[in-house]
């Protein structure tokens, strides 16, 4: 199967929704999208390195009150990109 210019990459409702909150997150704001206690998927932690790499956010483990990390983002002044698919694929 060829893909078209029209075919967008699948990305899971949770990483949609964590793209959601960083474009309309102020500069400063922290977004926890994982922790060592809840676990962390992959595909959110590929696409906070692909978001970090872009420059949009920094990443930083903070600990939490039961010994383990959170992860967080932290948002930079970057602006986003126009769509969640732009994001991902910004760090690519």
């Amino acid at each position: 199967m060829t893909a078209t210019p029209t075919d967008k990459p699948k990305i899971s409702k949770q990483a949609a929704a964590l793209v959601q909150d960083l474009m309309a997150a102020e500069a400063g704001a922290q977004i926890r999208y994982g922790s060592t206690d809840q676990g962390l998927r992959r595909e959110l932690r590929e696409l906070a390195w692909d978001i970090y790499q872009a420059g949009n956010v920094l990443l930083v483990q903070k600990r939490n009150e039961k010994n383990g990390f959170d992860y967080l983002m932290i948002r930079t002044a970057k602006p986003f990109a126009e769509t969640p698919f732009q994001v991902a694929d910004a760090g690519r």
